[in-house]
C-alpha cells in the first residue's frame, strides 16, 4: 500500500505531466483502515488512572534549563492566528520536500503554554485537508486547525502545537489521553524506518494533553531503558489552545542534540467535541491509523552552535552508589541542605514520605512539602528514593502510627496516589523507587507482626505503587537488622520486590563486612548474601544499604555504643565507604543523616551540625567522592 508520502510525490510527478489529465489525491483514513486508537504498542508506561485530588501544582520541573511552568493559564493573550508570530511553511521545506522539516535552533526556551521568544521556521499547519475521520466529520478549520512548531536547543527538543478547537475537551486518564483533545508526537530517532510496528531501538511516542489534574505528558513508547523527563504546559484563551512540551536529548537515545542530526518525525492533533475522539488531524502518516515510522517524515536540526556533543550527566549520576538521609527538610533550609549535598557529590536523597502527613484526614492531601523537595532534588542533579510508611489515626482507630493500618485499601490507595503523582507526566519531576515502610521487624517503627507486614504492607503496597507508575521499583523492607524477618519476606515477598534494602549499624567497617558477607562458623547466624542466596535474590537483584553511620557525642553521654568524636566519624567514613567500594552487589549506601536533627539530644548523627556547619564527616565523604567516581 502506498504511503501519503508516495501519493504525493506521485501527483507532483503527474501534475508535471508524466501523465496528462489523470487527478488524483493524497490518500485518507477513516481510522478503520489500521489500529486508530493512538497506543497500540500497549506499553505505554503512564498510569491510567490521573490524580483527581486537584492538588498537583506544576510550576517547575528543574530537571532541566526549562522553565517548567506547568500551570492552566486561560487568561493569556493566545495569538489566534496560528501564522501571525511564526513564519509557517505549509509545503515544503527550503529544499522543496514537504515531508521534511528544517528544526531552528534556539538558545533556550521557557515552557510555560507562550510561543513568545521561539524561533521562525520549523513550522507545519494542519487544516481541514489532513482530517482523518474517526467518530465523525471535520466541522472546518474553526472546529479543528493547528500549527505545529519545533525547535531545539542543546540539552532540548521543543514542540509547540498552536490549536483552534471550538470545544476543547479531556477527561481520559493520561495512558488514552489520546481519545480527547490531545496532541501526539512520534520520533524515529535512528532513522531506520521500520515498517508496521514500533521497535525498541530508537522509537518513541509521546501525548500531550490537559486533563482534569493539568497538563500531562505521556510516554506511549520508547526504549526500556529510557527515564522520562519530559516538561509540559498548556494555555487556552478563547479558541485556541496551546500545548507546549520539552523533551530532554538525555532520553532521546541516538540524539546528541547536534547540529545536522536527522531523525524520522510524525505528529498528529485529535479532536473530541465531548463524545469522545471525532478525528484527528496528522502530518505524514505512522501514528493515528497504525504505527509505521517507514511513513514518518524527516526532520533534521539546524542553525546550531557546533561544538561538542552533549554530555547526559545526570545518566552518571543515577548510577553513583553514594547517597544520604534527609528527611523531609522544608522552608529557606531546604536549598541550603541540598545545595550542600550536590555540592559533597552525593547523588541519591532518602526522603520520608510520611503516610499520616500526607493525608492528615481521609482524602485530604497535602502535598506542597513533598513537591518542594523533589523539585529541589531534581534542580540539582538528586535522585529520591521516597521511603513510604506510617499510619495516620484516621486510618487505624486513632492509634500510632506504627500500628498497620485497619483497611488495606487505605495504604493501597495512598502509595498509589505518591507513584502516580511523581510518575513524571503530571508537571512534576520523577520518582523511580520508592520503600515499603521503614524498620518493620524493629517494634519502634512497626508494631505488627511479620504477616501484617507482607499480608498488608508489602503486597498492597508493591501492586499499588505499580499500578501508579508501571516503570517504579519496589524496595523493601529497609531491615533494622532481623535476618530471620529478612528471609521469610525474601521467600514470601519473590516477584514483589525489585531492590532489597537493609540497614546495619556497627562499631567498625569490618563488621559491616562481616555482616554482609563475612565468614562464620557453621552454628552462626547466616550473614547477608547467604540469605539472599538462599532465597533466590542473589546474584540479580540490587541490594540498597539505605542507614549506615555513627553519630557524635563531644560529651560522651549518648546513649549510642558506637559514637564518635567528629574527627572519629569521619574516619569511620572513610573506612565504610571502602569497605563497600569491594563488595560491588551493595549497589548504594545512604548515610544517615544529613544533618544534625533533635539538638536537644546528646546523639548526633548528622554530617551538617545543626547550623549546617559542616563536620570533618561531610569532607570526608566529599573528598571520597571527588576521588573514587562511580
Amino acid at each position: 500500500m502506498l504511503t501519503r508520502r508516495d501519493l504525493v510525490v506521485l501527483c507532483a510527478v503527474l501534475l508535471a505531466g508524466v501523465v496528462a489529465g489523470l487527478h488524483c489525491a493524497p490518500e485518507g483514513s477513516d481510522g478503520d483502515g489500521g489500529d486508530a486508537d493512538g497506543n497500540t504498542d500497549g506499553d505505554g508506561d503512564i498510569d491510567a488512572d490521573g490524580d483527581t485530588d486537584g492538588d498537583v501544582d506544576s510550576d517547575a520541573d528543574a530537571d532541566s534549563d526549562a522553565d517548567a511552568d506547568s500551570d492552566v493559564d486561560t487568561d493569556s493573550d493566545v495569538d489566534a492566528d496560528s501564522d501571525a508570530d511564526t513564519d509557517v511553511d505549509s509545503d515544503t521545506d527550503a529544499d522543496g520536500d514537504p515531508f521534511s522539516i528544517e528544526v531552528p535552533y534556539v538558545a533556550e526556551l521557557t515552557v510555560d503554554g507562550d510561543r513568545t521568544g521561539w524561533p521562525a521556521g520549523g513550522c507545519r499547519r494542519l487544516d481541514s485537508a489532513s482530517y482523518h475521520e474517526a467518530g465523525g466529520p471535520s466541522g472546518g478549520d474553526s472546529d479543528v486547525s493547528a500549527t505545529v512548531c519545533f525547535a531545539w536547543s542543546r540539552e532540548h527538543l521543543y514542540v509547540v502545537a498552536e490549536v483552534t478547537d471550538d470545544v476543547q475537551h479531556n477527561d481520559e486518564p493520561s495512558d488514552t489521553l489520546w481519545a480527547g483533545d490531545s496532541v501526539q508526537v512520534a520520533l524515529d530517532t535512528d532513522h531506520d524506518r521500520t515498517a508496521g510496528s514500533y521497535d525498541d531501538d530508537g522509537d518513541y511516542e509521546y501525548g500531550v494533553a490537559n486533563l482534569a489534574a493539568g497538563p500531562a505528558v505521556a510516554r506511549f513508547h520508547a526504549p526500556a531503558s529510557v527515564t522520562d523527563r519530559a516538561i509540559v504546559a498548556y494555555r487556552r484563551s478563547g479558541s485556541v489552545s496551546v500545548y507546549e512540551v520539552a523533551l530532554p536529548f538525555c532520553d532521546l537515545t541516538n540524539l546528541e542534540g547536534d547540529d545536522g542530526e536527522r531523525f524520522g518525525l510524525s505528529f498528529l492533533v485529535n479532536d473530541d467535541d465531548g463524545a469522545g475522539r471525532e478525528g484527528w488531524l496528522e502530518w505524514t502518516e505512522g501514528i493515528g491509523a497504525g504505527k509505521d515510522p517507514a511513513a514518518f517524515g524527516q526532520a533534521t536540526l539546524v542553525e546550531g552552535p557546533g561544538g561538542d556533543p552533549l554530555e547526559c550527566e545526570e545518566d552518571a549520576s543515577y548510577r553513583s552508589p553514594y547517597g544520604i538521609n534527609t528527611h523531609l527538610p522544608s522552608g529557606a533550609e531546604l536549598t541550603t541542605l541540598y545545595d550542600l549535598t550536590r555540592d559533597a557529590g552525593i547523588a541519591w536523597v532518602r526522603v520520608d514520605f510520611n503516610w499520616g502527613d500526607a493525608e492528615p484526614s481521609q482524602d485530604r492531601f497535602e502535598w506542597s512539602r513533598y513537591d518542594a523537595v523533589v523539585r529541589a532534588a531534581a534542580e540539582r542533579g538528586l535522585h529520591v528514593y521516597a521511603g513510604l510508611g506510617y499510619t495516620p489515626g484516621w486510618a487505624n482507630g486513632g492509634r500510632d502510627g506504627t500500628v498497620p493500618p485497619s483497611s488495606p485499601d487505605d495504604w493501597r490507595d495512598f502509595c498509589r496516589r505518591v507513584a502516580e503523582r511523581y510518575d513524571g507526566a503530571h508537571g512534576l519531576p520523577r520518582i523511580e523507587h520508592f520503600g515499603m515502610w521503614n524498620e518493620p521487624d524493629h517494634e519502634g517503627f512497626f508494631t505488627g507482626t511479620v504477616d501484617d507486614y507482607i499480608e498488608t504492607i508489602l503486597v498492597n503496597g508493591a501492586e499499588a505503587v505499580r499500578a501508579g507508575n508501571p516503570d517504579a521499583q519496589v524496595c523493601a523492607p529497609d531491615l533494622a537488622h532481623d535476618l530471620d524477618f529478612l528471609r521469610e519476606v525474601l521467600e514470601r515477598g519473590s516477584g514483589l520486590i525489585d531492590v532489597v534494602t537493609i540497614h546495619k549499624y556497627a562499631e567498625r567497617a569490618r563488621d559491616y563486612g562481616n555482616w554482609l558477607d563475612g565468614t562464620h562458623w557453621p552454628w552462626e547466624d547466616d550473614n547477608v548474601r547467604e540469605v539472599l542466596t538462599a532465597t533466590g535474590f542473589y546474584p540479580g537483584t540490587p541490594v540498597w544499604l539505605t542507614e549506615c553511620g555513627w553519630p557524635t557525642d563531644p560529651g560522651w553521654v549518648c546513649w549510642f555504643d558506637h559514637r564518635q568524636s567528629e574527627e572519629g566519624q569521619a574516619t569511620r567514613y572513610v573506612e565504610l565507604l571502602d569497605t563497600l567500594a569491594s563488595r560491588e552487589w551493595v549497589q548504594r549506601y545512604f548515610f544517615y543523616e544529613l544533618r544534625d536533627a533533635d539538638l536537644t539530644e546528646a546523639c548526633q548523627w548528622g554530617i551538617l551540625r545543626g547550623d549546617l556547619s559542616p563536620k570533618p564527616a561531610y569532607g570526608a565523604y566529599r573528598d571520597y567522592i571527588a576521588a573514587h567516581p562511580r
